[in-house]
């Protein structure tokens, strides 16, 4: 009776195969981070989008299309100086801009990475495939 190993198990003790079928398997994985880098750039754009939604429909409309009567108005009202939000939101601003630029440079970095990660991989699966032949070639030579 023939106890000869069947190709998977033949492959799973060659060093070399294990070695680059590893190495590829931990690129995959690093590729598998898109996701979380495609919704980093979405925050990203949502707080540069925020930024300038205040930007213009608050300070610009606060600055430019309040009468001087509007400003004592809301002041007498709200016991609050319009110029103190302004210059507050102004900071809001500033604050949402510099989150908006660290999420996409963290997230454009992240994209490099992926991609770095994704030609790897596809170098050691064309590697992988070779050896793949080479080694089922050896395998049918030994079991003649």
């Amino acid at each position: 009776m023939s106890t000869t190993k069947s190709f998977e198990e033949f492959l799973s003790t060659n060093k070399q195969w294990n070695e680059l079928v590893d190495e590829r398997n931990k690129f995959r994985s690093q590729i598998k981070n898109r996701g979380k880098a495609d919704s980093m750039l979405h925050r990203a754009a949502s707080y540069f989008s925020a930024a300038r939604l205040i930007e213009t429909n608050v300070l610009h409309k606060w600055e430019c299309d309040c009468s001087d009567e509007e400003v004592n108005t809301v002041q007498k009202w709200t016991g609050t100086s319009m110029q103190i939000h302004v210059e507050y939101m102004q900071e809001v601003v500033h604050h949402l801009e510099l989150l908006a630029a660290a999420k996409g440079k963290e997230a454009y970095d992240m994209i490099c990475e992926i991609e770095q990660a994704e030609d790897h991989a596809g170098k050691l699966q064309d590697q992988i495939l070779a050896l793949h032949s080479k080694l089922s070639e050896q395998y049918n030579q030994s079991n003649k």
